[in-house]
């Protein structure tokens, strides 16, 4: 199976040399160079299968998990049970290497079942595997039943293996668009080549050109083998969050914004703004530079209000991420307590950009029990629909007006999309990958213009023949 990869690369290195018509020592490095990235796109294949068998591992562990606990009401025997489950793979040799350590009597009787789940949890990275276990051990140390929880449990893991499954699809799918794009420019260049020559301009065999066509099928070769080690990132890595650090600057802004002393702050860069518009105008007087002087004076004395509307959308979108994990514990501790115990103790595991809103409220509900106005305020600044009609829901029940199975349906599922809808855009936005996509059209555009460059230079020194003869 290898030597075929390598024999793949070995005759894509010779094709694009022929149509380059690259020098024996050129095409020597080229081919050197894509038979060594054989070794790196290899790697990266085992490290993808390697990830995707991870992530299959925790989705069926956690399913597995939850079903046993919801019979046995035991982390032990859950773990026993679960086990049994897997014939092999790094799951199967982890839980065989816990019960080996409870065997050998390595663990405090006392913490057992937390040192096995830690142990477990040091394999895999996994935020969601961590907010399960934590479960377990909150759950059995109260007791009782727990099937509605694990239910609400199920549906998020469920929403979560949907959304990294489609982000595992979309990582191939790019990197199979990647070399197209590849050869694609590559093509584009070859043919820029053999326009020239069809116009008399036969520049092909020059050193200079030579050059140009090595280093253009070694950077793309390059950014192929990096575009491709996209694959072996984590599938379980949660997206960063702001710290608490962050958030409390952020608001700290936001709360004592004066739009007067900010743009006294910001004076020398619209003065800056002023100065290099006055020489651009002295330079190039014309409307196009009228036109960019203009936008650079507005800038120049809105640098404030820009930074404002940035923060906010910001913080805007950060709020939308960390408020359906909330809610998801909320919903937990509801099965168990009423919705102002609830909001209290959710906040010990609330996201950063939520605690400070939290302990308002909650500070708010312990003067005054059942206050609408600390649902309603909830965030206010923030405007946001979804957020709001949650709030309304979360009141309704605090009041007993809606205290039933059907409205905390409603609440749950409406939670489940927003917070399936949050994890996707997270996930999104760290598996971007924007920037690579330039990286072929900006290696095929120097190309093009060195060619075009060693062209008109060529052009020049004929002339320039013609004329002393």
């Amino acid at each position: 199976m290898k030597k075929k990869y390598y024999g793949i690369s070995l005759l894509t290195a010779l094709v694009f040399g022929f149509l380059f018509e690259l020098n024996p020592v050129s095409l020597f490095v080229v081919a050197a160079a894509y038979l060594f990235c054989v070794s790196k796109l290899l790697r990266n294949q085992e490290m993808f299968q390697y990830e995707t068998n991870r992530f299959h591992d925790i989705n069926a562990y956690m399913s597995q998990m939850a079903q046993s606990f919801i019979y046995t009401k035991d982390v032990i025997q859950s773990l026993e049970e679960t086990a049994s489950c897997f014939s092999g793979g790094l799951m199967h040799d982890t839980l065989n290497e816990v019960f080996e350590m409870f065997d050998a009597g390595k663990w405090n009787i006392k913490r057992a079942e937390m040192e096995a789940l830690s142990h477990i949890e040091s394999r895999y990275d996994c935020e969601k595997l961590r907010n399960l276990h934590a479960f377990f051990l909150n759950a059995e140390e109260i007791g009782g039943e727990c099937q509605k929880e694990f239910k609400i449990l199920e549906s998020m893991r469920t929403a979560w293996q949907g959304v990294v499954e489609s982000i595992r699809i979309k990582r191939i799918v790019e990197r199979n668009i990647g070399a197209i794009i590849y050869a694609f420019f590559l093509l584009v260049c070859v043919i820029m080549l053999h326009i020239m020559r069809g116009s008399g301009l036969d520049i092909v065999k020059l050193s200079a050109t030579q050059v140009i066509s090595t280093a253009l099928l070694l950077g793309l070769g390059v950014y192929f083998v990096f575009m491709d080690k996209r694959l072996t990132k984590s599938l379980l890595t949660h997206p960063v969050e702001m710290s608490m650090e962050q958030v409390e600057a952020y608001f700290a802004y936001l709360e004592n914004y004066d739009a007067k002393r900010e743009r006294r702050k910001y004076r020398a860069i619209a003065v800056l703004g002023i100065v290099v518009s006055i020489l651009f105008l002295y330079i190039k007087p014309a409307w196009i530079t009228l036109a960019i002087s203009v936008c650079l004076i507005f800038a120049g004395f809105n640098v404030h209000v820009l930074i404002h509307i940035s923060t906010v959308r910001t913080m805007r979108s950060e709020i939308a991420k960390a408020f359906p994990k909330w809610l998801f514990d909320v919903m937990l501790l509801l099965q168990r307590e009423s919705v102002e115990g609830a909001i209290e103790k959710s906040i010990e595991t609330a996201p950063p950009v939520l605690k400070g809103e939290l302990t308002r409220i909650t500070t708010m509900l312990s003067m005054k029990p059942h206050d609408p106005d600390a649902y309603m305020s909830f965030l206010c600044d923030f405007s946001n629909p979804q957020i709001n009609e949650i709030m309304h829901k979360l009141y309704s029940l605090a009041v007993g007006a809606n205290r039933d199975s059907e409205v905390m349906d409603v609440v749950i599922e409406k939670n489940i999309k927003n917070l399936e809808k949050s994890e996707r855009d997270s996930m999104l936005l760290k598996d971007s990958m924007k920037s690579f996509t330039w990286i072929p059209f900006l290696c095929a555009g120097f190309g093009c213009m060195g060619y075009l460059v060693i062209a008109i230079m060529t052009s020049i020194n004929g002339i320039v023949d013609l004329i002393g003869r």
